[in-house]
C-alpha cells in the first residue's frame, strides 16, 4: 500500500517513519523547507526509508492530480491542529480516496487563568488591557494583532528561525528585539526565561497540544502568575479520525 502522509509535525514524521518500517510504501510531504529538513533529519536519523518531498497543495485538483500519478492509496493528514486550509482539501477527498485524520489529543488543564477563545480576533480583544503581550502563535495569524501596536501595545513574537518570520514580524512594526526565533517545543525554564526577559503580562497560545509544548507554556505561566490566551481549534468531521499511533495502526490492519 502506498501512503502519503501530510506532515510539517513531529507527528506527522513519527508516523511515516513507523509505517515505513512495517513494510508500507511512504511519500511524505512538508510546505516548508525548515520542515523537509526537520523531516530528513528525524528519518536519517531512525532510518527510515521515506520519500521526503516538499509540496504544497493549493487546491482539490492539485492533491489529486498528485494522489494519481503517485498512486496513492491512502492519504493521512497530520498536519498542524492549525492548518485549516490542507483541512478543507483532504475534507474534500474523502469520497475519492481514504482518509485519516491523525489529531494531537486536547489537554485540559488546571489552571485558573487561562483564558480560551474562539478565534484570534476575540484574542486581540482580550489583550487589550495589557501592555507588554507574547504571542506564542507563529507568524501566520500576526496580522490581527496589529492593532494593538497601533494603538501603543509592546508585543513579543517567539517564531520560526526564517527571514520568512522576519518579513512578517517587521511588516506590521515590530523591532528585531521583539523577536525571539527559535524552534520549539519549548521546556517550563525556557518559557519562563522568554517571558521573564520581554516582561509579558500576558500569554497568546495556540493548542498545540503535548508535543507542541502547551503544557510547559501553561506550567511556565502559572509559575510567573499571568495569564494565558489559548486560542482554541477549529472542528472539522472526518470520517476516521485518531489521536494515538496504536488506534491508527489497529484501522489500518483492519483495512
Amino acid at each position: 500500500m502506498r501512503v502519503l502522509v501530510l506532515s510539517g509535525t513531529s507527528d506527522g514524521n513519527n508516523i511515516a517513519c513507523t509505517l515505513s518500517k512495517i513494510g508500507y510504501n511512504v511519500i511524505c510531504t512538508s510546505t516548508t523547507d525548515i520542515g523537509v529538513e526537520y523531516a530528513k533529519k528525524f528519518f536519517d536519523e531512525r532510518e527510515c526509508n521515506v520519500l521526503n518531498l516538499k509540496k504544497t497543495f493549493q487546491t482539490v485538483a492539485d492533491i489529486l492530480d498528485f494522489i494519481k500519478s503517485e498512486k496513492i492509496d491512502l492519504v493521512i493528514d497530520s498536519t498542524h491542529p492549525y492548518a485549516e486550509n490542507i483541512k478543507k482539501l483532504t475534507l474534500s477527498l474523502q469520497d475519492e480516496i481514504l482518509v485519516i485524520r491523525y489529531e494531537r489529543p486536547e489537554v485540559l488543564f488546571d489552571y485558573e487563568n487561562i483564558i480560551y477563545v474562539d478565534s484570534y480576533e476575540k484574542a486581540v480583544e482580550k489583550c487589550i488591557c495589557y501592555d507588554n503581550i507574547f504571542l506564542a502563535i507563529g507568524t501566520k495569524n500576526l496580522q490581527n494583532f496589529k492593532v494593538l501596536i497601533d494603538s501603543g501595545k509592546k508585543l513579543f513574537v517567539r517564531a520560526l528561525p526564517i527571514q520568512d518570520s522576519v518579513r512578517k514580524c517587521t511588516e506590521i512594526g515590530l523591532s528585531i528585539e521583539q523577536l525571539i526565533l527559535e524552534k520549539g517545543p519549548f521546556s517550563t525554564e525556557k518559557n519562563i526565561e522568554h517571558f521573564k526577559n520581554s516582561n509579558a503580562q500576558i500569554v497568546v497560545s495556540k493548542d498545540s497540544g503535548e508535543e507542541g509544548g502547551i503544557r510547559e507554556k501553561i506550567e511556565a505561566c502559572k509559575i510567573l502568575n499571568i495569564p494565558i490566551i489559548i486560542v482554541k481549534r477549529k472542528a472539522f468531521n472526518y470520517k476516521y479520525k485518531f489521536s494515538s499511533m496504536e488506534e491508527l495502526l489497529n484501522f489500518l490492519q483492519r483495512c
